[in-house]
């Protein structure tokens, strides 16, 4: 049977929220998570974007899964060297929530030359 807000669960009201409410408290939970901040990750850098406003967006991936990743262009200028498409790195980032779409990503803050990505070469 669907209940409607109006009708409540076991006597209670719902509680509803936003859509940029839900997307808040999942960036807060993310935030307090120390497993998911400050965290160094290892993969191959596949769909490389640079845009033209400096940033690097990309995926970071190993052979089980992948994540989103964005590289802002302050820390891309501290790097030792210029991220490139199959490229096997060390990112050390922390997750976060983009709330307006919903979406999270890897927010790194520094990034590591680690040889050529093994799914490039299999």
């Amino acid at each position: 049977m669907r209940v409607w807000p109006s009708q409540g669960r076991r006597g209670k009201g719902l509680n509803i929220i936003s859509v940029k409410e839900l997307n808040e408290k999942a960036k807060t939970l993310l935030a307090a998570s120390p497993d998911l901040n400050d965290v160094w990750v290892q993969g191959e850098i596949s769909n490389l974007t640079k845009h033209s406003s400096g940033h690097y967006y990309f995926t970071l991936k190993d052979q089980d899964s992948e994540i989103r990743c964005t590289l802002f262009r302050f820390t891309r200028s501290r790097l030792a060297f210029e991220p490139e498409l199959n490229m096997k790195v060390l990112a050390l980032g922390s997750m976060e929530v983009f709330i307006p779409k919903g979406s999270y990503q890897f927010n790194i803050q520094d990034m590591r030359r680690s040889g050529i990505g093994d799914l490039y070469l299999a």
